[in-house]
């Protein structure tokens, strides 16, 4: 009968013979993967080569497919970035053409005043145009009598200045000599200004 260290170093051996083996299968499977591969037995290199081509070209995809999504992205950004800067120039462009658009209301509004106001200037020059050509054709001692109740002294001066000289100084020899003195003095004054109109035109032309 076995002692108990001779049955340890019994089951010692069997665990190392266990292990020996293993290892030899191990290394027999592995030499025979290789010269399998090598020669290229029942196709295993080829089916191998496959294998892993097939691993690379699915990551190589995988890359290109993200590289791709990562384009998209990039221009998506782009587009978005020049629709905005359109947008604002599109904002930019309505606000500029509704204030031309006010300033055109605003000018033809303007014409529009200046228009009336010229009609109705040429009317009023029309008509002490007519109203002096009734004056002047009027006797000097009636029409210094009517012109002398007029109460606008700027009608009566405009309407002696619109006639011939001789018949004014008639009509104001036959007015009040104040009345005739105050008239004179006010259409003097007016040739002043007028005359003070002509020489600042003239001195802006001659700058």
């Amino acid at each position: 009968m076995a002692t108990p260290n001779e049955s340890v170093q019994i089951n010692s051996e069997k665990r190392m013979s266990s292990r020996t083996v293993a290892l030899i299968l191990i290394l027999i499977l592995i030499v025979s993967g290789v010269l399998a591969y090598i020669f290229n037995i029942g196709g295993l290199k080829e089916k191998t080569s496959n294998i892993f081509e097939t691993i690379f070209k699915n990551k190589t995809d995988k890359e290109l497919e993200q590289e791709k999504v990562l384009e998209k992205d990039i221009e998506k950004n782009e587009i978005l970035e020049l629709q905005t800067e359109l947008d604002s120039l599109k904002f930019d462009l309505e606000l500029k053409q509704n204030q031309l658009e006010e300033k055109e209301t605003k000018l033809l509004e303007r014409e529009k005043e200046i228009e009336e106001l010229y009609e109705e200037i040429t009317q009023q020059v029309d008509d002490i145009k007519t109203i002096s050509k009734l004056y002047e054709n009027m006797d000097a001692e009636k029409a210094a009598q009517i012109l002398a109740e007029i109460e606008d002294i700027n009608t009566v001066v405009t309407i002696l200045k619109d006639i011939k000289k001789e018949k004014a100084a008639e009509i104001l020899e036959n007015m009040h000599p104040k009345t005739a003195a105050y008239i004179t003095n006010k259409m003097l004054e007016v040739n002043k200004i007028l005359e003070s109109d002509e020489t600042s035109e003239v001195d802006k032309a001659l700058e």
